[in-house]
């Protein structure tokens, strides 16, 4: 039982680290965990993995860094609003954020290992899941724009 609410605890005040901290308290910005620009999780992802609802996996992935850097401005994360999937909402697919795992002390080379950043889930209204990677693997949900929307199921 102890255990249960130390990790209730550990994410919930991972949570408000996550979602608590933004350029101006009082602005929109500040319900959103930092995504996006040099330091967010996407702009360290150098494979994207696309797979849609109805696959269980696929070969369609993005690696050249300009295509990267192009899909993360027309997902604008910046404008993502914290907010519940409606039950109606059907899911598309999903996008796999990876990069090459870090090499470790007393290792002189990576050996080619990809391990995920984060995954998104895109449903078919203007709502998606992100589901970050770590030890508890904490999960949000958004409303982006139709523009968005529209951009990430054109790909699936």
């Amino acid at each position: 039982m102890k255990i249960k609410k130390t990790a209730a605890v550990l994410c919930t005040l991972t949570a408000v680290l996550l979602c608590g901290c933004g350029p101006d308290a009082a602005g929109p910005a500040s319900d959103l965990p930092d995504i996006s620009g040099d330091s967010g999780t996407f702009s360290k992802a150098q494979k994207i993995t696309i797979v849609p609802a109805d696959a269980e996996k696929t070969d369609r992935t993005i690696t050249a860094n300009r295509e990267i850097d192009a899909f993360i401005t027309e997902m604008e994360p910046e404008n993502w609003k914290i907010e519940s999937i409606p039950e109606s909402a059907e899911e598309t697919g999903t996008f796999q954020f990876a990069q090459e795992e870090t090499i470790k002390l007393g290792r002189t080379e990576n050996n080619g290992r990809m391990q995920t950043l984060c995954e998104i889930t895109v449903y078919d209204s203007p709502y998606i899941k992100l589901q970050l990677s770590g030890f508890y693997h904490p999960s949000f949900s958004f409303k982006i724009s139709p523009e968005a929307a529209d951009y990430l199921n054109g790909y699936l």
